[in-house]
């Protein structure tokens, strides 16, 4: 179909554009990647603590939570004279909507985790530590799966407004 004014999609553009298309595409991708890495990661260190002490897991989920409710806007601003502009206040605010999400799944996979099977695990001589690595967490992944995936969407839709705080990425016109 050729580019007129009744023309939704300007192919010409998109001819002449593919390597900033792909650039962009590309850096996309980098910054849902590391955000949802370093989330799990927090997560995880989080989902320890809560578990290990059950009181900490109102106060991790409020926060959590408390930050997954703010604009993802107004993040970005409170962040950037704080950080500046660039990749790591992007990542800042990413990471956070992702806290949420996945300290409670994690929580509510290692709690799906049938007592027999722990009790089947402390029977074998497994530390608590061996026992979470190897049992619970192994048992909890679908439900841990379904909240990265949950998670993905949201840094996905998310990383566009990234650009609004530089998000380290150069600015090209055309």
């Amino acid at each position: 179909m050729a580019n007129g004014p009744d023309s939704f999609i300007w192919w010409d553009w998109i001819g002449n554009n593919a390597d900033l298309i792909w650039l962009r595409t590309v850096q996309h991708l980098q910054l849902t990647a590391v955000a949802l890495g370093v989330g799990l990661v927090i997560s995880v260190v989080l989902a320890m603590v809560s578990l290990r002490w059950r009181r900490t897991y109102a106060p991790i989920t409020w926060m959590s939570g408390v930050l997954y409710s703010i604009p993802s806007v107004a993040l970005f601003a409170f962040l950037v004279p704080i950080t500046g502009l660039g990749f790591v206040t992007a990542e800042i605010g990413l990471v956070s909507y992702t806290l949420l999400i996945l300290v409670r799944n994690i929580v509510a996979g290692v709690d799906g985790v049938p007592a027999d099977v722990r009790d089947a695990a402390n029977a074998m001589g497994y530390t608590p530590f061996r026992r979470f690595v190897a049992v619970d967490l192994r048992l909890a992944t679908p439900t841990i799966v379904a909240g990265l995936r949950i998670a993905s969407v949201t840094v996905i839709g998310l990383v566009t407004v990234t650009a609004l705080v530089g998000s380290g990425v150069r600015r090209v016109h055309s």
